[in-house]
């Protein structure tokens, strides 16, 4: 799905002075030291950490700010019997952070209610709903995760009712507080943690794992128990794969393989994921997380904490099946959410313009972003989708490396032109009054002349030339040793150059198309997600490929996979 100008491809240089020493020293083939060093890598010994991953690489959980008063008082609410709620979020981050601390905290017996908000009808972070009905049913300590460290006016009203706040989460923050116990978080200033990039569920993973470790249960028993819960919102979340993360992600594909929680088994169940094969970054970004969030836009994340917390299969069935119905109304709804977008972009003539704004009565809320990430990837120009309802409405933005969409909602906001809006370079949401869309777009257009036209055109970033005959069973299963693959540590992508396209064929969405590629006896399978009308037509051409290489595992057999991700005429 792409009508952007054709793309400029580059190739990553390397180091060959570090890459001999990364083989020697490492024992790893040419490729892998040339990946390693196109990541950033100089230290052998530290290259063999992001290698060779272990629990015990973990940072220490003590490091993280406010652990000391954060466990205090939790214990304490333990040792009095007190009612603590949990407050998350309903993105699957939210949820899986949700979940690992009432199972844990239900674990060392205390008396939890948690809570994921409703998108629709609470938005996201503390509602003051929340926090009042929280003091109703007698709770004593009000715990956060994935949110609270920008709730001052929701934490003061929490003292005001006589209960205390633990907020634990990872998102960015100035100066300022919450006037609560202990704010955990460790994207604060005065923090001693020495990896700020952790996901809410893990920040919460952490702060467990520590309460874990004073209560004297040993830690490799807390790990077996959370990591598959950990690795859901640290992935999901699309976080920085390195780090704590890296670990986090390694083990906890390798726990979620074989977990034991029925709610995890039936939602493995419901996305395709059948056995005890090997799982990958891919299965949860592409399958099992899409259906949580689903929930959490178009119906109540409420469904996924259920799942998470079910030990019972019949229910854990139903609420997996509710998930899997849910996320296909959801891929309904955006399938023609993206259509009816395109044809208000062509008709406007915005294809052209530097930036492109797009809005409808009617639209679901819940799945503007996902409709905005696509028009922006398909024009390669900063967009934002706005979903009318009545004389209000909602958007989501996202934007291309060259510009900072989070820095035009901001200014939307300050401005009065948006009611309340935020986000960052890539991303950014915001309400607006429906008589302020056209002031909200000449305000986005004045931004947008920034860009220059060099800006607007794609960049195909390869990490060297492959040739066919090396794209087979060996190369691939030698990538395996970077897994796993997402933000900052991405696939690998190939260019193959002359390539013949063979044995086209649609997919049974219409969406995908299969081929294989060719160069001379040399022939190998290949997948071109949504790109069913650009490449359905090009059997019998020479090609140059951008693709990254997998393994394909089928009834025990093994085989050399190419999913495309750009193609030009060779």
């Amino acid at each position: 799905m792409t009508d952007a100008p054709e793309a400029i491809w580059q190739v990553l240089p390397g180091n060959p002075e570090i890459e001999e020493l990364f083989v020697r020293e490492l024992s790893v083939p040419p490729l892998i030291a040339r990946l390693l060093v196109q990541r950033g890598f100089t230290s052998a010994e530290v290259a063999d950490r992001f290698l060779n991953p272990k629990l015990d690489h973990l940072n220490s959980p003590r490091l993280l700010p406010d652990f000391e008063p954060a466990v205090a008082a939790i214990l304490g609410a333990k040792e009095r019997n007190e009612v603590v709620y949990v407050h998350g979020d309903y993105d699957v981050d939210g949820v899986s952070s949700t979940a690992i601390f009432t199972r844990f905290l239900r674990r060392i017996g205390m008396n939890i209610i948690p809570h994921v908000p409703h998108r629709m009808e609470e938005g996201y972070g503390i509602h003051m709903d929340a926090v009042k009905w929280a003091k109703e049913h007698g709770t004593d300590l009000f715990l956060t995760c994935d949110c609270g460290v920008l709730a001052f006016e929701q934490v003061d009203a929490i003292n005001e009712l006589g209960m205390r706040a633990v907020i634990t989460d990872h998102h960015s923050m100035g100066d300022r507080l919450p006037n609560a116990v202990a704010v955990v978080n460790p994207h604060r200033d005065d923090s001693k943690y020495p990896y700020p990039d952790l996901a809410g569920a893990g920040v919460v993973f952490q702060l467990c794992a520590g309460i874990s470790e004073a209560l004297g249960v040993p830690i490799g028993r807390f790990h077996r128990a959370f990591l598959d819960l950990a690795v859901l919102g640290t992935i999901s979340d699309v976080m920085p794969l390195t780090g704590d993360n890296r670990v986090i992600s390694k083990f906890g594909l390798e726990q979620l393989r074989t977990t034991q929680k029925i709610g995890l088994q039936e939602l493995k169940r419901v996305s395709g994921i059948n056995g005890n094969r090997p799982m990958t970054a891919t299965d949860i970004g592409f399958k099992i997380g899409p259906r949580i969030n689903a929930v959490g836009r178009i119906d109540d994340a409420a469904i996924a904490l259920d799942l998470f917390l079910s030990d019972d299969r019949n229910e854990a069935m139903q609420l997996a099946e509710t998930m899997d119905r849910v996320n296909q109304e959801r891929r309904d709804q955006q399938a023609q959410m993206i259509d009816e977008a395109v044809a208000i972009v062509e008709e406007s003539g915005q294809s052209n313009a530097k930036c492109i704004t797009v809005a409808k009565e009617g639209w679901h809320p819940g799945i503007v972003g996902i409709v905005a990430g696509k028009i922006a990837e398909k024009y390669y120009r900063p967009a934002i989708v706005i979903a009318i309802d009545g004389d209000e409405a909602r958007a989501s933005a996202r934007s291309i490396p060259a510009f900072h969409i989070g820095n035009v909602i901001s200014k939307a906001r300050d401005t009065g032109v948006a009611i309340m809006g935020g986000g960052h370079a890539e991303a950014a949401g915001m309400s607006i009054h429906v008589d302020r869309i056209e002031e909200f777009k000449t305000l986005f257009s004045e931004m947008a002349e920034s860009l220059k036209q060099e800006d607007l055109i794609p960049q195909i970033t390869c990490n060297g030339v492959l040739d066919l005959e090396d794209a087979d069973v060996r190369t691939a299963a030698l990538l395996h040793q970077l897994e796993p693959y997402g933000m900052a540590n991405p696939k690998p992508l190939f260019a193959l150059h002359g390539v013949g396209i063979q044995e086209t064929k649609l997919t049974a969405s219409g969406e995908h198309v299969q081929f294989t590629a060719a160069d001379g006896p040399y022939m190998v399978k290949g997948i071109a997600f949504g790109m069913a009308d650009s490449l359905a037509d090009k059997q019998g051409c020479e090609l140059d490929l951008a693709a990254e290489l997998e393994l394909n595992e089928w009834n025990g057999v093994s085989s050399p996979k190419l999913v495309l991700k750009s193609f030009r005429l060779g």
